[in-house]
C-alpha cells in the first residue's frame, strides 16, 4: 500500500447527447471506461469517483456532424502519472481516499442500442469494459496500462486492440480480430458466427484461443520461448485462418 498526504477530488456528473444521425463513437480518456447499449436515443457519459489531481478534469460530450466525441483528461498532473511506478500492483489511500485497482474515476457511458460504423476507445490509465449487446462494424481500443474485457453480448465484424500493459478478455462475436499486446496475458473465448481471422500477437505473456464453431483451421501458432499448442476442435462450418505470435510465453489455439 501506497499513502499519499494530498488533496481528494471526487466526482459525479453526467452528460448526453441525441444520437440521431450519429454513426461514429470515439472515447477519449484517462479513466476507467464501461461502455454498455440500451434502449435509449442518447449517449450519456457519467463521470464519477475520485482522483487525487492538481487540477480539474476537462469532460465533455460532443456531437459534431455524425459523430459524438466523449472526452476525459485531467488538466494538471494526476495521481495515476504521478505514481504509476510507484503504485504498480498496489492499492494507494490519499486521504482516506482510494486510487487504484477498483477505486479511482469511472467513465460509465451509455449507447443506443444499435450498429454504429465505429465504436473507437482511447484509455491512457484505466481499464475497459465493453458489454451488454454494444453492436459496431468496428470497434477500435488503444491502452497504455490497464485491462480489456469485451463481453460475449458484443458483436463487430472487426476488432483492433493495441494494449501496452495488462490482460485482454474477449469472448464476443467477430469476423476479424487483430491484438497486439506488449506486456500482458490475452484470452479469447468464442463462438464463430461466421469466417473468421485472427492477427494476435503478444510480446510478454500468455495468449489463450478457443473458438467454437469451426470446421476448418489454417491457423499458424507460434513462440520463442514457451509451449505451443494448436488443436482445435474442428466440429463447426466456419473457417478459421491467420496466426498467434508469442515471444515470451505460450500460444494456445484450441
Amino acid at each position: 500500500m501506497v499513502i499519499i498526504d494530498s488533496a481528494c477530488k471526487k466526482f459525479d456528473e453526467i452528460k448526453k447527447e441525441t444520437a440521431n444521425g450519429v454513426k461514429r463513437i470515439t472515447i477519449d480518456s484517462n479513466v476507467n471506461v464501461k461502455v454498455s447499449a440500451s434502449n435509449t436515443n442518447e449517449v450519456t457519459a457519467h463521470l464519477h469517483g475520485s482522483i487525487i489531481s492538481d487540477q480539474n478534469l476537462n469532460f465533455s460530450v460532443e456531437k459534431q456532424r455524425n459523430e459524438i466525441l466523449v472526452f476525459v483528461k485531467s488538466k494538471g498532473t494526476s495521481i495515476s502519472s504521478r505514481y504509476m511506478s510507484v503504485a504498480s500492483g498496489c492499492s494507494v489511500v490519499i486521504n482516506n481516499c482510494s486510487v487504484g485497482g477498483k477505486g479511482g474515476l469511472t467513465l460509465d457511458i451509455q449507447i443506443p442500442d444499435k450498429t454504429f460504423e465505429k465504436l473507437s476507445i482511447e484509455v491512457k490509465y484505466g481499464n475497459i469494459d465493453i458489454n451488454s449487446y454494444v453492436r459496431a462494424s468496428a470497434i477500435t481500443v488503444d491502452s497504455k496500462y490497464g485491462n480489456i474485457n469485451i463481453g460475449s453480448d458484443v458483436n463487430a465484424d472487426i476488432i483492433n486492440i493495441d494494449n501496452a500493459h495488462g490482460s485482454i478478455d474477449l469472448s464476443s462475436t467477430f469476423q476479424t480480430l487483430g491484438i497486439n499486446c506488449q506486456h500482458g496475458s490475452i484470452d479469447v473465448d468464442s463462438e464463430a458466427c461466421s469466417d473468421v481471422r485472427l492477427d494476435i500477437t503478444c510480446q510478454y505473456g500468455n495468449a489463450d484461443v478457443t473458438l467454437g464453431n469451426i470446421g476448418n483451421s489454417k491457423v499458424s501458432v507460434n513462440t520463442k520461448y514457451g509451449n505451443c499448442k494448436n488443436n482445435p476442435k474442428l466440429k463447426g462450418i466456419y473457417t478459421a485462418s491467420g496466426y498467434i505470435e508469442v515471444r515470451y510465453g505460450n500460444a494456445k489455439f484450441c
